[in-house]
C-alpha cells in the first residue's frame, strides 16, 4: 500500500508513527531529480523521493521520523516558526511493514548558489519513538544523484564577463552571428535541461552558427564559459 504526501516548500507535513522494541528498517529512493539532471537558479524543480518501510514493526501514530535533504553532504535547514532545524519532522501517521509515503515538494536554488556539478541526497532517520524502534541497516537511509546547477545570465552581465558579446538575430531561424571585443573560442548552444545541442569552435572575434536543423524552440548559448541570453529558434 503506498500513501502519498504533497507538500509546499517550507510547511510542515505530516508523515507516520509506533509500539515494545520494534525494528523498522526504513528506506529511502530519489526518484527526481536524477542523476544527469539540470537544475536552473531561481527556477523551481521538484524533488520526489519515497520512504518505505522494509522492516517487520510498525512505525506508529506517536512515532516521528526525520526527513533530510542535503547538497553536497550541507544539510538544508527548515523554519518551522520555532527555529531552524536541519530536517522536515513527519509525524501522525501509520507506516506498517510494506507501506511507503511519498516526499514531493518544489525547492529552489536562488541566486548566489554555486554552479556546476552537485550532489543532492534525501535521508530518513528515526527522531522520536513510544519506545525502542531500532533501524540497524543504514545503507539505505540515504539516496543521491548527481546534477547539475546553471543559472541565466543577462546579455549585460555576459559582456562583462566575456566582453561585449552580441548575438544576432534572435530570434533567428537558420543562422546567429556571434560577436565579442575578446577571440570567440568556444560556442555551444544548450536546450533547457542543459544537454549540448551545437558545440563549436569560434573563429576570430565573430563566428557563425548554422541552427538550421536546430528543433524551434527555447535555446541557452554559451560563449568563452559565460551564459548568454536564451536564444529563440522559430
Amino acid at each position: 500500500m503506498q500513501k502519498t504526501i504533497l507538500l509546499p516548500l517550507l510547511l510542515i507535513i505530516s508523515c507516520f508513527s509506533a509500539s515494545a522494541q520494534r525494528y523498522a528498517d526504513l528506506e529511502i529512493k530519489l526518484h527526481a531529480p536524477a542523476t544527469g539532471d539540470t537544475i536552473w537558479v531561481d527556477d523551481p524543480f521538484l524533488i520526489d523521493a519515497y520512504i518505505k518501510n522494509i522492516g517487520p514493526d510498525t512505525v506508529q501514530f506517536q512515532d516521528s521520523l526525520a526527513f533530510e535533504l542535503l547538497f553536497d553532504s550541507s544539510a538544508i535547514s527548515f523554519d518551522f516558526g520555532s527555529g531552524f532545524v536541519p530536517y522536515i519532522p513527519l509525524t501522525g501517521q501509520v507506516l506498517a511493514p510494506g507501506d511507503s509515503v511519498q516526499m514531493a515538494f518544489n525547492f529552489t536554488l536562488f541566486s548566489g548558489w554555486d554552479t556546476g556539478a552537485s550532489e543532492i541526497c534525501v535521508g530518513v532517520k528515526h527522531l522520536n519513538t513510544v519506545d525502542t524502534l531500532l533501524d540497524t541497516l543504514m545503507a539505505n537511509n540515504r539516496s543521491c544523484a548527481m546534477m547539475t546547477v546553471m543559472e541565466f545570465v543577462t546579455v549585460k552581465e555576459a559582456a562583462a564577463k566575456a566582453g561585449d558579446i552580441s548575438v544576432y538575430p534572435n530570434p533567428a531561424r537558420n543562422n546567429i552571428t556571434v560577436s565579442s571585443a575578446d577571440i570567440v573560442s568556444k560556442v555551444e548552444l544548450c536546450n533547457l535541461q542543459g544537454q549540448k545541442v551545437i558545440v563549436q569552435v569560434g573563429s576570430g572575434n565573430k563566428t557563425d552558427i548554422d541552427i538550421s536543423q536546430v528543433a524551434p524552440g527555447m535555446y541557452i548559448l554559451k560563449v568563452n564559459g559565460s551564459y548568454v541570453s536564451r536564444v529563440v529558434k522559430e
